[in-house]
């Protein structure tokens, strides 16, 4: 089981999820997110309901209640003022805003004791309906708070119901955005039903909510909410990974009962690749009312060629065919590259005229975790710098490896750096492979932190900012990381859960190689070969000696202090890259196999 230091808990729309956190980071509230420009997300998928009650628009005051069950003097507010507090967020744009909504301002009461309710003080009579569902809009960024949606028989002992439950430490759902909660285990064939909201926190951002409906559910609706087609429970979901790289596919998918009856279901994992269906597995599931789960199938498949592969999950028809199927994001196989990201159709990065500039003045950076399947050497890495990146700003491109435990802190061990200063010409759409001066050994089963950053803080204008991806499951694996003063109190560490991936993709290309011959008494001979080659050792230095095939991957690995001769015949003819290197440094040789 992977096990990561993390600062943000954020995936939680299944309980499974929470198996591979460990906290001990606390990041601080911020003016800005580091997703300047996003990709556009997918619209959610809701099913055409029946409404029972509503839409209230918040337009009468007097018809909603409130109460402090803190007692801190903190609660909600009805009307249209917007979040003023330090760290305020936009008001909510929802349908009927300029009627009013209902606000909790968190961030600008921030007793640090914060439990309130806001609800409707009359009894909705839905003695009728069974299955039914709270329906609203809502605006909320979370830093430190829960948000419910709550219902009663009696108007005084309160069922919570969570919502917004899936977002990580300073992200915010969508402006509006169309919620349903299930609450047919609590008033569901109620004649005396009460609905309302539940904030608990304390020094949060804001929570607004507007028109209102009570609406109805089938019977019978299975949806399949979000899915992936590798394990980010015990491993990671990589976008792309070489052919050297690949390893079973394992894939998940949440399912949640969302309609008025418990299920059993035949739940369907096809994994394809362009030719159709590679693999089939089935599993039998059961889910009362409300319940969701997050349900995983060992494949049995491996790719064995280049190409894109995706699994797809698919349940029986029920009475909401729109969410009855899910398709995953894709895996590429190709020859050389590891990533998290889908393309650089965002941009990334703190903006120093924000009000506050202090994350983007200050040293930082942005990576990615790659933990290879197998022995292979690393000779570079792709970054896109996207439009904004401050030309002539000089960078390092770093390879750390991970302890054991799989913490994302110190201690760090150094695996590869050097150093790039950015051209004109690199930034925007341009994908810039940054070569080491000498590959290093990436090791299998051990995790590797893979980051751009921002060597020097300034007081100015400069800018580093990257492309990458946030419409898909990028950072549902908590892969990518930031280093800078996140943490509370601008404390100064590596933190995850940023819910996109940066363009920083690993490149395990040998044809990068940059031949170099500053070893004393070290040569290798004959080249090109017939298969045997043999690498002089004239000082008897403790070498170690790795060899790698044209697609990186390692083909000999040893240390000797003697001339050694190897037959690299059964490897194929070809193109090998041989890296003989000691405490003082590196030859490296590309040497040609007939």
């Amino acid at each position: 089981m992977k096990k990561i230091t993390l600062s943000i808990v954020s995936l939680s729309i299944a309980s499974a999820v929470s198996a591979q956190t460990n906290t001990d980071q606390v990041i601080g509230k911020t003016l800005q997110t580091p997703i300047i420009k996003s990709g556009i997300k997918a619209p959610e998928v809701v099913s055409e309901k029946a409404i029972l009650w509503g839409p209230n628009s918040f337009s009468t005051p007097s018809e909603w209640s409130f109460t402090d069950n803190a007692a801190s003097g903190d609660n909600w507010v009805i009307g249209t003022g917007v979040p003023s507090g330090a760290f305020a967020i936009d008001g909510i744009t929802s349908t009927t805003a300029a009627d009013g909504f209902a606000l909790y301002d968190s961030d600008l009461m921030c007793s640090g004791n914060q439990n309130a309710d806001v609800y409707f003080n009359t009894p909705i009579d839905l003695s009728a309906n069974t299955a039914v569902a709270v329906e609203f809009e809502s605006f909320y960024r979370q830093y430190q708070g829960n948000c419910y949606v709550i219902a009663s028989t009696d108007g005084v002992t309160w069922t919570e119901i969570p919502v917004h439950d899936d977002l990580s430490v300073n992200a915010s759902s969508p402006n509006p955005d169309i919620v349903t909660a299930n609450v047919s285990a609590v008033v569901g064939g109620s004649s005396t039903a009460y609905i309302g909201f539940r904030y608990i926190g304390g020094c949060d951002y804001a929570w607004m909510v507007d028109d209102v409906s009570i609406v109805t559910l089938p019977d019978n609706d299975i949806g399949l909410i979000r899915g992936w087609h590798g394990d980010i429970l015990n491993d990671w979901e990589y976008s792309m990974t070489p052919l050297t790289q690949v390893r079973e596919m394992i894939a998940g998918v949440v399912v949640e009962n969302q309609g008025g009856l418990d299920q059993t279901f035949d739940l369907t994992c096809d994994v394809y690749d362009a030719s159709g269906i590679v693999s089939t597995s089935m599993q039998t599931i059961t889910l009362a009312v409300s319940d969701d789960d997050t349900i995983w199938f060992n494949t049995g498949f491996t790719p064995s060629a280049n190409g894109d592969y995706w699994a797809e999950f698919s349940i029986p028809a029920d009475q909401d065919p729109s969410d009855d199927t899910y398709m995953t994001s894709t895996l590429n196989v190709n020859d050389n590259l590891m990533a998290h990201d889908y393309g650089a159709v965002g941009s990334y990065g703190w903006n120093p005229a924000a009000a506050d500039p202090t994350n983007a003045q200050a040293p930082h950076s942005w990576g990615n975790i790659y933990y290879p399947e197998v022995d292979q050497q690393i000779w570079g890495v792709d970054v896109n710098f996207a439009t904004g990146t401050t030309p002539d700003l000089y960078v390092t491109v770093r390879v750390q490896e991970m302890d054991a435990s799989g913490s994302i802190q110190d201690p760090l061990t150094f695996n590869n750096e050097t150093g790039h200063t950015i051209a004109q010409s690199e930034v925007g759409s341009a994908i810039t492979t940054i070569i080491f001066p000498s590959p290093s050994l990436l090791e299998a089963g051990k995790g590797y932190m893979v980051d751009v950053y921002k060597v020097d803080g300034t007081s100015g204008s400069e800018e580093l900012r990257l492309g990458g991806s946030d419409s898909s499951t990028e950072d549902d694996d908590f892969s990518t990381f930031g280093y800078g003063p996140y943490g509370t109190g601008g404390a100064v560490n590596y933190y995850n859960s940023w819910e996109f991936a940066p363009y920083i993709r690993a490149n395990f290309d040998a044809s990068l190689a940059v031949e170099t011959i500053a070893l004393e008494g070290v040569s290798v001979y004959p080249n090109p070969a017939e298969g045997l080659i043999t690498i002089s050792n004239a000082n008897n230095e403790k070498n170690t000696i790795v060899i790698s095939n044209a697609t990186g991957k390692v083909v000999y690995n040893q240390s000797v202090s003697m001339d050694t001769s190897i037959d690299l015949s059964s490897f194929g003819s070809g193109l090998y890259v041989v890296n003989v290197s000691n405490e003082n440094g590196s030859h490296i040789e590309k040497v040609v196999i007939k």
